[in-house]
């Protein structure tokens, strides 16, 4: 059985005007080259209470500053390693030489090499963590799939949920994607580039005051001098067909970190089914209008493309900038035939709908961090700027008899978001506190023409909006068991819509937070806490354009919102495997799409408005299971009860709507000797409220093998979506006016074909590479 052990030798007894330094280096003792980025953990025996936290440098060097001498444990800590723990002593003059030896944990299986599969899951009190390196679900699966069988996480229709909650800000290496471009970066971002993915259900102060839930992406940084590189693709089949690419390629100079990656998405995407509602004048039905709806003649195409450059003069500091460029691309051809019965009258219509969008967004991004001390103390410097262009084009064809209609319509926006941070975290030994101030600035100008029967509409606008926050967070430890972390963040807000007329508004939200955490020991950890959070509305909310949906529905925005506020309860527990989570949030002016009904014309005008409170229970329970050493699974249940108050159609008047609700999925991978994995997923929800529509049951179980091959450097992996076709969902409408029932079929049912490559060359010594920690505000509400 071959074992890779790690040898620590330590070189100590540097003294110096009454100040111990305890130094050395980290190995790995089969091919002896430094190791860097070893937690290094130092606990006082006095006080049982953790003295020093640092990580080794790039060529595993290390050096503890300022010792007590004393005796002390040095806890070690390496990906891919066992944990090592040694007793230590300091003295105040005399040096010593020590060794601590850290092996791989492996396993034989009938005389082939076989990896333990890595736990998938880990817990925190304020988070959960996916641990994708080197995890099946990583491979051949973008991260939006991957998010879609995660715990705490739901994706219905693109839009990602945290039990429950739809504020959430998504970060990949610490810089925030812009929610409209969400789903594009993250369908076109492989999986097998991630590190891990962290899921904070508390987020701090720290973050936006308009964010209930955090979704951390990690990529995998390379270690190794030289140039690595990597190629990957896919080929998809359903009813339409379509694929994607991507390079990457990374070089590491020590000092200096470059790094690039491309990707290309194209597919044809098809939606049938129907659109049905009753006819309402005076509360009364007096008719029906059947819609039946054919989009399966389009092409979509999307990827994106960015750079990023490092560079560390020391191990205390570091400098990064980064670009990004996404794209989204789509032309489309759809049929509507429409079949309207009122009274006694019959008449049909067929009309063509012909889209085309264009929507790009540049970010750039730059960030300094100083670190301070070994205790990881910094101060850090980060400014983005946006630049975003959204624009569409539809014309609509009406046929009914021998008449012929047509209607034109064209949007544009252009935004320009910046932003400019500064953050200070000073970390003592048993006390840490964060304080940081944050400006941004969006501007955006746009524009609509709309051509009715030659009859030309222009609605112009402009939008700026100033937000400065400052924030203060502290975390006091009274014991290695009780934690105490306590926030506070505020917010002034200052925007003005030119219209018409001017819009302008002002207004400042205090946002506290608190969070107590208690940990027995290692198994079994509590936490509760209390965050008020802001979400202000999206600006394609509160730009009052018209989009045609169909010949009866338009979709419209509303400039008289104002934000919701939301106020979250929680309490979390964690024994071994088991994470149990609670949470109830009150939301004050909840934002909910909202619809108008004109009994004249029988249109209906989609738009969000500003309900009264909304009141929400969730209660999940997450249970990892290892049930043999290769068999690695996760089982998530949620359950859920939502309800909330809106504004009927009668002057003061208030109705209610409520119901409860839950889903589930069960995640199971399997590491098959001689390099093969299979994986099944599957994930159910019941009917549940979304505003005013309710959402019909559905649910997708996922099946793949994957094979390595080439000693590991590649993958081929064929996979099978929506297994039993139940992906797709009812949507209905009970309240008058509106009583209406749609269902949508898309191409959800898929095989998919992927491989990756990963090409390296110059594997020489190792080098930390450089994160980019850049602080972007690409505000939610872009959503950006």
């Amino acid at each position: 059985m071959k074992t890779l052990l790690l040898t620590t030798i330590f070189f100590i007894s540097l003294t110096a005007k009454g100040q111990n330094i305890y130094s050395g280096t980290i190995v790995d003792q089969k091919t002896l080259q430094g190791l860097a980025g070893v937690s290094i953990k130092l606990i006082d025996h006095d006080d049982n209470q953790t003295s020093k936290m640092l990580m080794s440098a790039h060529d595993g060097s290390f050096m503890l500053k300022d010792i007590h001498a004393g005796g002390y444990k040095m806890i070690l800590t390496a990906t891919g390693y066992k944990s090592a723990e040694r007793e230590i002593i300091i003295p105040g003059t005399s040096s010593k030489a020590d060794t601590t030896f850290l092996m791989k944990d492996e396993l034989m299986l009938d005389e082939v090499q076989v990896n333990r599969v890595k736990k998938l899951l880990s817990y925190k009190t304020d988070r959960v963590i996916l641990n994708l390196d080197g995890s099946d679900i990583a491979q051949g699966n973008d991260v939006m799939t991957i998010l879609s069988m995660s715990p705490y996480v739901q994706v219905v229709n693109n839009q990602i949920k945290v039990q429950g909650k739809t504020n959430i800000a998504v970060f990949l290496d610490k810089q925030r994607i812009p929610e409209t471009s969400l789903q594009m970066v993250l369908s076109t971002l492989s999986g097998d580039k991630i590190e891990r993915i962290e899921i904070i259900t508390a987020p701090s102060s720290k973050y936006d005051g308009n964010t209930s839930a955090v979704i951390e992406i990690y990529t995998k940084k390379k270690k190794t001098k030289g140039i690595i590189a990597s190629i990957e693709g896919s080929i998809f089949k359903g009813i339409k067909a379509g694929g994607s690419g991507g390079l990457t390629a990374s070089v590491n100079l020590g000092k200096v970190y470059f790094e690039a990656d491309a990707n290309h998405n194209t597919k044809k995407m098809i939606e049938k089914g129907y659109q049905n509602r009753l006819l309402i004048k005076d509360s009364q039905e007096i008719g029906e209008l059947n819609q039946d709806i054919d989009f399966s003649d389009n092409n979509y195409n999307s990827g994106s493309y960015s750079a990023g450059m490092g560079y560390q003069p020391s191990n205390n500091d570091r400098l990064a900038f980064t670009f990004r460029r996404n794209y989204n691309k789509y032309d489309g051809l759809g049929n509507v035939f429409i079949t309207k019965r009122e009274n006694d009258n019959l008449s049909k219509i067929d009309s063509k709908n012909d889209i085309k969008y264009d929507i790009n967004n540049y970010t750039f991004g730059t960030n300094y961090i100083r670190t301070l001390d070994t205790l990881d103390s910094r101060i850090q410097f980060s400014g983005d700027i946006l630049v975003y262009e959204n624009e569409k084009n539809q014309k609509l064809e009406e046929i009914t008899g021998s008449e012929k209609q047509y209607t034109f319509n064209n949007t544009y926006s252009k935004f320009n978001a910046k932003t400019f941070a500064i953050d200070f975290d000073k970390n003592y030994k048993r006390f840490k506190y964060s304080v940081g101030t944050k400006y941004v600035h969006t501007q955006s100008d746009n524009i609509q023409r709309f051509n009715q029967n030659n009859i030309i509409d222009t609605l112009e606008s402009r939008f700026n909006e100033s937000i400065f926050a400052l924030y203060l967070s502290g975390e006091y430890k009274f014991s290695e068991k009780v934690n105490l972390s306590l926030g506070l963040r505020g917010e002034h807000t200052d925007y003005k819509l030119s219209l018409q007329q001017d819009l302008k508004r002002n207004y400042f939200h205090f946002l506290p937070k608190v969070r107590f955490d208690y940990l027995l020991n290692d198994n079994y950890t509590f936490s509760a806490g209390y965050a008020r959070n802001i979400n202000r509305p999206s600006y394609s909310k509160l730009i009052p354009y018209e989009f045609i949906i169909d010949n009866y529905t338009v979709n419209r925005g509303n400039s008289k919102l104002i934000p919701e506020v939301h106020h979250e309860f929680f309490m979390n527990a964690s024994l071994k495997e088991t994470n149990l989570t609670l949470n109830h949030t009150i939301t004050n002016n909840s934002l909910n799409d909202y619809y108008i009904y004109n009994p004249e014309t029988y249109k209906y005008t989609l738009t969000t408005d500003n309900f009264y409170n909304k009141y929400q229970w969730t209660l999940s329970l997450s249970r990892s299971f290892n049930f043999v050493k290769f068999w690695n699974s996760n089982l998530y249940l949620e359950g859920s009860h939502l309800k909330f108050s809106y504004p009927g159609l009668e002057d003061g008047e208030i109705k209610r709507k409520s119901k409860y609700y839950g889903n589930l999925s069960f995640y199971n991978s399997f590491a098959i000797a001689n390099g093969w994995n299979v994986e099944a997923v599957f994930f159910g929800s019941t009917a549940f409220l979304d505003g005013l529509y309710d959402i019909g049951a559905f649910s997708n179980t996922t099946l793949g093998v994957r094979k390595s091959l080439f000693g590991k450097k590649a993958f081929i992996k064929l996979s099978v979506s929506d297994l039993f076709y139940d992906a797709n969902v009812k949507v209905k409408t009970e309240d008058l006016p509106a009583i209406s029932q749609s269902y949508l079929k898309r191409d959800t049912r898929k095989v998919t074909l992927s491989f990756k490559y990963n090409f390296s060359a110059g594997a020489k010594s190792k080098s930390k590479s450089l994160e980019n920690d850049g602080n972007t505000t690409l505000k939610e509400r872009l959503g950006m």
